[in-house]
């Protein structure tokens, strides 16, 4: 719980940043750098085997908001494609109908539980290194 509260704040922390970024910076380090770091200090000192769980409940949160896309009246490729604009989008620019809501509340927290857990490996890995030398 610990750690799905701290990936929550590294979270909080990225889409502050977001609102700093000007450009086409959407899946830059500046994204999901806060969250690996966070993951990494706090498992080093914590050295929770289960905070490497944390990007489950990521993709948990992302497949269940994206079940809420709408298809109606998409046939399955053109809903693809359009899923993937709104889940996915590579510029500012991609987000002027929808206001990104969708990669703000569904994607952002999958790349960021992700990154968190990969700090939090990486946290695990440091610590074993340093307690065995």
């Amino acid at each position: 719980m610990l750690h799905t509260f701290a990936g929550v704040v590294g979270y909080l922390l990225t889409v502050l940043l977001m609102e700093g970024l000007s450009g086409d910076l959407w899946y830059s380090p500046a994204i999901w750098l806060p969250c690996l770091l966070i993951g990494f200090f706090m498992n080093r000192k914590l050295h929770h085997r289960a905070a490497v769980l944390v990007w489950l409940g990521g993709l948990l949160w992302f497949m269940f908001t994206t079940g809420y896309i709408s298809h109606t009246g998409f046939h399955w490729v053109s809903w693809t494609k359009y899923r993937e604009h709104i889940q996915f989008p590579l510029r500012n620019s991609d987000c002027a109908g929808n206001e990104c809501l969708n990669y703000v509340f569904g994607t952002l927290p999958l790349l960021n539980s992700v990154s968190y857990s990969i700090g939090a490996a990486l946290g695990l890995l440091r610590k074993a290194g340093r307690s065995e030398g």
